[in-house]
C-alpha cells in the first residue's frame, strides 16, 4: 500500500488549490481505497480520476443551475462524497454539508428527522442515493428551499463544460459541518477553506504525518473527524486512505483490526466506544497472525475517553505489536483537532476527588492521590496545536483559574469560524 514519497501542497490556499497540486505532480497516485472489508476492495481513487469525477459533477450542478451560495446537502455513499464533494461544495463557493446515509427501510423516517438540518441549512439541493429520489416528494414539502433532488450518476451525465471557475480565496466557505444533535438540536458550523488548512496543517505537525502515511479509517463521512480529519488532511499531505464501510466495523470491529494489518496502516482514529467494542466483541480466535506494530498514531476523541478502556486495550493488543506510545487521546471537536496528545509515556492521567453524592457542588476538581477510594481518574487530552489557544471561563466570563468547574473556549490562527444561526 505503500508509494512514494511526495511533497505536501504547502502552498494551496484552498482545500481546491490543494487537490489540483497533487493532481498536477501526481495524477497516477492512488489517493482512496474504498473497502468493504479486510479483504475485498470495492474501488480505488487516484487524484487524477478524483479530480476528473468532480468536474462531471460540477457540470451536472450548472446544468441544475445552482448558483454561488446556493448551499447543497449530501447524502451519498463514500464514493459518491470522493467523487463530487470538491467541485459542487468547495470549488463553486457554495456551501455543502453531510448528512448520513441509511438502509432504505429506514430511509423515509431519516429523512423526516433530518429536514431540520435541510431547513436550518436553506438547502437548494440534495445530493443523494438513487433510492432515495423517489422520496423527493416527501422532503420538498418538509423543506421548501429544496429545488431539486439528484444523485451524482445524474449530475454526471451532464455535457461537459469547457472550463470551471477558479477559487483562490481561502476566506470562500468550503462546507457547514453540521452537529450530531445528540445533546441538542444540531448545528451548522461555518468552515472556509482557510479554517480547514490552518487545522490540517497544525494536526498533521502534532503527530508528523507525510505522504508516506496510510490512513485507516471506518467513521462516516458526516463525522468531522472522518470527513475532514480521516479525508482531507491526508489529501493536503499526499497520504493515501483507506475507508472501512463503517457498517463492517459495527457488525465485525475486527475488520478495522485486520485491515490495518493488511494494508500495514500507520495511522487511525476513533471514539472511546470503538475500542470499547473491540474488547468486548473480538475472540481471541479471530486475532491470531495480528500485527498492529505499523500503527503509529491512533487517534481516541470525540466522545469521553476512559482511561480505563485505554488500559485494556494496550494490555490486550500489546500481544499483537500494538505499542501504547501509539494511543492518542486528544480533543476533537468541529474543525477535528484542539488539543492532541503525542508522547512516548502517553496516555497521561491526573487524579481528582469524587464530589460525594449530595453534596453542594462547588465546581472544583481538588487534586487526589491515585489511592485514594473516592478518586476519578481523568485522561490528559494534551496540549492546543499549533496555532491554536484555549481559556477557561465562567458562561459570562471572566476567565477562571485551573481546576475551576468552567466553559471551554479555543482560539485558532484562522478566527472566522462561525455558527449558522438556529
Amino acid at each position: 500500500m505503500h508509494q512514494p514519497v511526495v511533497a505536501p501542497a504547502a502552498e494551496a490556499k484552498t482545500m481546491v488549490e490543494a487537490l489540483e497540486w497533487h493532481v498536477a505532480r501526481n495524477p497516477d497516485r492512488v489517493h482512496v481505497t474504498i473497502l468493504q472489508d479486510e479483504n475485498i476492495v470495492l474501488a480505488t481513487m487516484t487524484y487524477g480520476e478524483l479530480s476528473k469525477e468532480a468536474r462531471a459533477v460540477a457540470a451536472g450542478l450548472i446544468a441544475c443551475d445552482v448558483v454561488p451560495g446556493d448551499r447543497i446537502a449530501l447524502m451519498c455513499r463514500p464514493s459518491g462524497i470522493f467523487r463530487g464533494l470538491f467541485r459542487y461544495t468547495l470549488y463553486r463557493r457554495r456551501a455543502g454539508t453531510d448528512l448520513p446515509a441509511m438502509q432504505l427501510s429506514q430511509l423515509e423516517d431519516f429523512l423526516r428527522r433530518q429536514a431540520k438540518i435541510l431547513r436550518n441549512a436553506e438547502a437548494r439541493l440534495l445530493v443523494t442515493v438513487p433510492e432515495a429520489l423517489r422520496l423527493g416528494g416527501l422532503l420538498r414539502g418538509l423543506v421548501p428551499s429544496l429545488s431539486a433532488i439528484e444523485s451524482v450518476g445524474t449530475l454526471m451525465s451532464a455535457p461537459a463544460q469547457a472550463s470551471l471557475p477558479k477559487l483562490d480565496d481561502p476566506a470562500a466557505t468550503a462546507l457547514i459541518q453540521y452537529t450530531s444533535g445528540s445533546t441538542g438540536d444540531p448545528k451548522g458550523v461555518v468552515l472556509s477553506h482557510a479554517n480547514l488548512l490552518a487545522n490540517i496543517r497544525a494536526m498533521f505537525t502534532a503527530i508528523d504525518a507525510t505522504s508516506a502515511d496510510v490512513l485507516l479509517s471506518w467513521l462516516p463521512l458526516y463525522h468531522d473527524m472522518g470527513l475532514i480529519g480521516a479525508w482531507l488532511a491526508p489529501l493536503y499531505v499526499g497520504g493515501a486512505v483507506l475507508h472501512n464501510v463503517s457498517a463492517e466495523f459495527s457488525r465485525r470491529p475486527q475488520s478495522w483490526l485486520w485491515a490495518s494489518h493488511r494494508y500495514r496502516a500507520t495511522i487511525s482514529a476513533a471514539p472511546n466506544f470503538a475500542f470499547e467494542l473491540c474488547l468486548k466483541q473480538i475472540d481471541d480466535a479471530d486475532l491470531s497472525g495480528l500485527d498492529l506494530s505499523s500503527l503509529r498514531f491512533v487517534a481516541n476523541g470525540a466522545e469521553p475517553i476512559s482511561i480505563h478502556t485505554l488500559r485494556r486495550f494496550i494490555e490486550r493488543f500489546s500481544q499483537y505489536g500494538f505499542r501504547s506510545k501509539a494511543h492518542g487521546p486528544g480533543l476533537w471537536s468541529c474543525r477535528v483537532c484542539r488539543r492532541a496528545g503525542v508522547a512516548a509515556t502517553w496516555p497521561r492521567t491526573a487524579h481528582r476527588s469524587r464530589q460525594a453524592r449530595g453534596s453542594e457542588p462547588r465546581g472544583v476538581a481538588e487534586p487526589a492521590s491515585a489511592d485514594d477510594a473516592n478518586a476519578v481518574e481523568v485522561v490528559d487530552c494534551g496540549h492546543p496545536l499549533l496555532g491554536h489557544e484555549n481559556s477557561y471561563c465562567r458562561r459570562c466570563r471572566p476567565e477562571v483559574e485551573e481546576r475551576r468547574e468552567g466553559r471551554l473556549e479555543f482560539r485558532g490562527s484562522i478566527r472566522d469560524l462561525w455558527l449558522f444561526p438556529q
